[in-house]
């Protein structure tokens, strides 16, 4: 189960959505997490059997459920370190509610819907 999970409501069809968040060569632009991106063998796109190979730090789940505007665009986070390291990263980091500051970054800077 996801510790964080932020929705917003986006005034786009979810074909279009998908064809922006599903081109695994761009999600550097989308996303800070991402290092690197590529299809493999002869794939030029998200297709059934496609493949490709990404390199991420921790990657968030994205969930896009159609509406009668758009879509819903949720992403999740989970915090998957052992206790004591998430415990002793509290003063190193300085942060101590982390599933908190996650989930306002996970934030877009202003609402997308205007």
């Amino acid at each position: 189960m996801a510790e964080v999970e932020v929705t917003e409501a986006v005034r786009a069809e979810p074909s279009v959505v998908y064809d922006l968040i599903s081109d695994v060569t761009r999600m550097g632009s989308w996303s800070p997490e991402t290092t690197s991106c590529r299809w493999l063998s002869d794939a030029i796109g998200p297709t059934v059997g496609a493949r490709f190979r990404g390199t991420n730090r921790h990657g968030p789940l994205l969930r896009l459920d159609p509406t009668a505007t758009g879509c819903i665009v949720t992403e999740s986070w989970e915090d998957r370190r052992v206790r004591a390291l998430r415990v002793a990263s509290i003063p190193i980091m300085g942060i101590a509610d982390r599933a908190g500051t996650t989930a306002a970054a996970c934030r877009p800077p202003s609402p997308p819907c205007g």
